[in-house]
């Protein structure tokens, strides 16, 4: 649902700004793009099998109400 996906975007962007506090330098090098881009990555594959997982929930439900 939509509230999982803005909680999970809110806790990326508090442990990207929490890397940002905790070692400023890494602004000065392109390691903060490479953390953002696996970060987005891992965001998008977790949300493709989230939909995957729902959708397998939601045929067996059907499959166990039509059965009763």
């Amino acid at each position: 649902n939509w509230k999982g996906s803005v909680i999970r975007f809110a806790s990326m962007v508090l442990g990207i700004a929490f890397l940002i506090l905790m070692y400023p330098e890494i602004m000065q090098q392109p390691v903060l793009y490479v953390f953002l881009i696996l970060i987005f990555g891992m965001s998008a594959e977790l949300h493709a099998e989230s939909k995957k997982i729902n959708k397998r929930i939601d045929v067996l439900h059907k499959l166990l109400k039509d059965d009763v």
